[in-house]
């Protein structure tokens, strides 16, 4: 069901006016002819009555050569669209399985709005471009444009204005279809994210557009964003509520589609290293590879930066043999135009200067730059980050001035992740500093600080000057410090710190703070430290908190993996720490029994056998800790007595003995004994409901503990 409020009926009204007026964007064509209804109550108006009294607002109806024009722009801006990918695409091309995912929800789904998702150069516009070839070759009409290419828009109209329609995209694209099935696409929609946009001041614009579209109810949406950014921004998820929006995500080539690209570049696969076959999952990396692909050391890359040095060496060699082409005048003078305008595409006349004009057409026709209208792009927006990272590297000037020197907004983000990934590959010792000086910086915005503690938190090996820069930068107690606390809960930044003896300090500390940013870490780290977990909590296990340390611990590691960290456990189960709190034991427990069945074993006789308060009665006479009514501990229980039979039935027949002992009814003389009573023949059998004589917990899981009806002694 869906009810529409005022706003929606604003944004159908103007698509609705785009189709039958000209002269005024949607919204204000309806405006005007409210106003034009207002003044001529009681008058009956015809449509040349109408046209008359709308001239004054400089509108008119909209005719035949008005419907060929904007025809005529749909299928320009989509042709634009779709040169755009294909410069970047791999050749041979990579069919993608999700194609036909998109492709049905835009033909049979029943949600008007569809999400794909995927990482960076994950090949998302590769998998749009092959949907729009199939939806094309089926005469169903498609407006395709992109996002990160565009300059700020504040409205629908606007946005139209700035892809190359005449009106909002949705009444373009409703005008061409005339009621028939038809497919809007927004590619990079992350230029908008708050996460890591490049304009997101206009996100509005584009919720408006796909409020818009409600009114064509043949029309879908399909939406193209970066994963992490329609997970981090929230306006993005509202937008995309599963409610009203199906989700396809782009996943990460196969190794046979790696094997098939690399043996179509004539390099030998099997050269391939666990790591290098992981970063060609990404087609952006096959791209660059293939650019490389003729040279001796192409299979010589380790990381993503590596690829964009190829890539660059390749392209300065191909231009060195030709003296008028200047490969870094060039992008200096591209890389600083989009950086002083925080844009991710610059008019090509940036280059009609300097005697530059012919580099740039070498330079397109190497695949540096690309040509889209008359605007000037790189080939993917990394790249930019990288080329100003490059240039960045050049100047005697620190982060924290060159970020101050301006507005720090979100554009700075992509630029700032490329520049300290190239320091610290090139720099490690000036990676420290800038990292220390940026965290340490009130002049710098906590989204750029955010960031930088990401990057730190991707290292796989911190070394200990990074190691200091961040210990330096907790003593200054920033408002942002458990964030930064939280960063260090990796191994690779545990081992780290365990290195330099940090934690054992923090358990030790008097300060609490301190002793709560240890147990953070040793939680964060258990599944995959176990044994190093159990050696730093041991010395503490007469400690007051130590408990409470345990029952946060244990949830969270894998107990199969680490016997001290079991015995740990079994020591705390022993002394009684659990008391009361045993049903954060069974998750764990549960996980152990299919893997070390005796262990659990072991684990529940501490728990009913050999704690000081293991068959204590409640006020009712009944065994307390055989009231548990979880479904995880039967089942724990279950596994355990499977996997371990024998071990099982010799820890606990003694048990079950004892608790009968324990519950037994008195013997009364003279009165009979209890015993169940008989039983009726199977046909006439029926559930017998609980008597209401047990002491030990009716209805509980564990029934072979002492529940039912009772002999009268053991």
């Amino acid at each position: 069901m869906e009810w529409h409020d005022e706003r929606d009926l604003v944004h159908t009204n103007a698509v609705l006016a785009e189709q039958a007026l000209v002269g005024a964007p949607g919204r204000l064509a309806a405006l005007a002819l409210g106003q034009v209804l207002l003044d001529n109550l009681g008058t009956t108006l015809d449509a040349a009555a109408l046209t008359t009294r709308m001239a004054p607002y400089g509108l008119r109806g909209v005719v035949r050569a008005d419907a060929v024009a904007v025809s005529d722009a749909v299928r320009t801006v989509t042709r634009r669209w779709a040169a755009s990918v294909e410069r970047t695409l791999l050749r041979p091309t990579i069919p993608r399985e999700e194609t036909a995912c998109l492709v049905a929800e835009v033909r049979e789904g029943t949600r008007r709005i569809v999400l794909l998702t995927g990482t960076a150069g994950g090949g998302k516009s590769a998998v749009l471009h092959q949907t729009f070839t199939v939806l094309d070759e089926a005469a169903t009409p498609v407006l395709a444009f992109r996002l990160d290419r565009l300059e700020p828009f504040g409205s629908t109209h606007e946005l139209g204005q700035r892809v190359g329609l005449p009106m909002s995209p949705v009444g373009a694209l409703g005008a061409v279809a005339a009621g028939r099935s038809c497919v809007l696409v927004v590619d990079q929609l992350d230029a908008v994210s708050m996460a890591s946009g490049r304009i997101p001041e206009t996100f509005e614009a584009v919720a408006d557009l796909v409020d818009e579209a409600a009114a064509y109810p043949g029309m879908r949406v399909v939406l193209a964003c970066r994963a992490f950014d329609a997970e981090a921004d929230a306006r993005i998820r509202r937008l995309t509520a599963p409610d009203h929006c199906t989700r396809v995500t782009v996943g990460a080539l196969s190794d046979a589609q790696v094997d098939t690209a690399v043996t179509s570049l004539n390099l030998d696969v099997s050269r391939l290293a666990p790591p290098q076959r992981a970063l060609l999952r990404s087609p952006l990396h096959l791209v660059l590879l293939a650019q490389v692909a003729d040279q001796e050391e192409a299979l010589l890359f380790h990381t993503t930066r590596q690829l964009f040095d190829a890539f660059w060496d390749t392209k300065q060699e191909a231009c060195a043999r030709r003296p008028s082409v200047r490969l870094h005048d060039a992008v200096s003078a591209v890389v600083a135009a989009m950086s002083a305008r925080r844009r991710l595409s610059v008019p090509h006349s940036v280059l009609d200067t300097d005697d530059l004009a012919a580099s740039r057409k070498v330079l397109e026709s190497e695949h540096v730059f690309v040509r889209d209208g008359r605007q000037l792009a790189f080939l993917h927006e990394s790249f930019f980050d990288y080329a100003f990272a490059r240039e960045w590297l050049r100047r005697e000037e620190s982060l924290v001035a060159f970020l101050t020197g301006g507005e720090q907004e979100l554009f700075r983000r992509g630029q700032l992740r490329q520049v300290l990934d190239h320091l610290r590959d090139l720099h490690p010792e000036r990676f420290a500093e800038e990292v220390e000086a940026l965290l340490t910086s009130p002049d710098i915005r906590y989204h750029l600080k955010h960031l930088t503690m990401d990057v730190l938190r991707g290292l796989d090996a911190p070394t200990a000057a990074e190691w200091g820069a961040v210990a330096r930068v907790l003593d200054t107690r920033p408002p942002f410090r458990d964030r930064l606390v939280d960063m260090l809960g990796t191994p690779a930044w545990f081992r780290r710190g365990d290195d330099e003896g940090v934690f054992e300090d923090w358990l030790d500390s008097a300060d609490t703070r301190e002793q709560e940013w240890a147990v953070r870490l040793l939680v964060a780290v258990a599944d995959a430290l176990p044994d190093r977990v159990a050696r730093l909590l041991e010395p503490h296990t007469t400690d007051s908190g130590y408990g409470a340390w345990l029952l946060r611990i244990v949830p969270r590691a894998r107990l199969a993996g680490s016997r001290p960290l079991f015995d740990l456990l079994l020591g705390g189960v022993r002394a009684g720490l659990f008391a009361g709190l045993e049903h954060a034991l069974w998750d764990p427990a549960g996980d152990l029994a299919a893997e070390e069945p005796l262990w659990v074993v072991e684990l529940l006789g501490a728990l009913l056998a050999e704690r000081p308060d293991a068959l204590q009665l409640d006020d009712q006479g009944r065994v307390a800790v055989l009231l548990i009514r979880d479904y995880t501990a039967l089942k724990t229980v279950t596994v355990a007595a499977v996997g371990a039979p024998e071990e099982f039935c010799v820890r606990f027949l003694p048990v079950l003995l004892a608790v009968m002992s324990l519950t037994a009814y008195p013997v009364r003389t003279g009165w009979p004994c209890p015993r169940p009573p008989l039983l009726a023949p199977p046909s006439r059998r029926r559930p017998r409901r609980p008597r209401g004589r047990s002491r030990t917990g009716v209805g509980g899981p564990l029934r072979g503990f002492g529940q039912g009806d009772r002999p009268a002694g053991p």
